[in-house]
Order: structure tokens, then C-alpha cells, then sequence
């Protein structure tokens, strides 16, 4: 049903959402649309729909077949998604000789440690209050 909606949907905008939730429906196939979105007006709308994936590895194929303005949004993405694997397959960038795709590969690799060496943030909690007199769950009745 949402591909039929996608065939007909004429706002490009509308598309592209169609596409990314086409993808977490299961077909793979829609994620290169959504890849593809990152070289267009809608590279906003692509890249925050790209850092919600939970690993990067499907990016990994992608990266290599991708034109240079993509290459770097792709590479802003995986700042965000990237682990320790992905630091390997940055490598080859870092090095470009396109130094906007050199600059965008360190900055993922920096975002990237800096996740790796620190710790989760732990949310700070308080004691549970009951009633209007601020009293703690756990404290004896008077």
C-alpha cells in the first residue's frame, strides 16, 4: 500500500519520507533513494532520517559508489552512527585528495572516538515523591 502511495505521491518531499519508511519496512533497495537525497534540497530531511539507523554497515557498500557531495553527507552520517568498525573503512578517506572529503572523513573518525572512549551519560534520577508534602516513597509514616 505505501509503494502505491509512493508511485503516486508528486511532492518530492512526501517521497522521500515514503522511501525511508519503505526501507524500514524491509525493502533494502529504498535506502540508496534515500542515499541518493543527500546530493538534492532534501540532504536535511536524508541525513536526519540516515543517523536514526541503528548500524552503519549498510552504508559501507555505499560510501565507495558515491559522488563526492554525497561522499561527505555520508561521511557526516556516519560521525553519528559510526563504531569501531567503521573506523576502518574511513581510512581510505581521510586521505583524499578532496580535502572537503578528507576534512568530513577526521571529523567522523574524532566524533567517532570521542563515542567510543567516554562513557554513557547516566541520566541523573531523584527519589520518587508521594503526596503534596514532597514526602519519599521510602521514608516512615509519622
Amino acid at each position: 500500500m505505501v509503494a502505491g502511495y509512493r508511485a503516486q505521491e508528486k511532492d518530492a518531499r512526501v517521497r522521500l519520507a515514503l522511501d525511508w519508511a519503505l526501507y524500514r519496512f524491509g525493502n533494502s533497495e529504498k535506502l540508496f533513494a534515500v542515499v541518493s537525497a543527500l546530493d538534492s534540497s532534501r540532504s536535511e530531511q536524508a541525513i536526519e532520517y540516515l543517523k536514526q539507523l541503528e548500524t552503519p554497515e549498510s552504508l559501507y557498500k555505499i560510501l565507495p559508489r558515491a559522488n563526492g557531495n554525497t561522499q561527505i553527507r555520508l561521511l557526516e552520517v556516519l560521525a553519528s552512527v559510526g563504531n569501531e568498525e567503521t573506523l576502518e573503512h574511513l581510512k581510505p578517506y581521510v586521505n583524499s585528495v578532496d580535502s572537503g572529503i578528507s576534512d568530513a572523513a577526521k571529523f567522523a573518525e574524532r566524533e567517532i572516538n570521542l563515542r567510543i572512549t567516554e562513557p554513557p551519560p547516566t541520566t541523573p534520577s531523584r527519589r520518587r515523591q508521594v503526596g503534596s508534602n514532597g514526602r519519599e516513597e521510602d521514608s516512615p509514616e509519622l
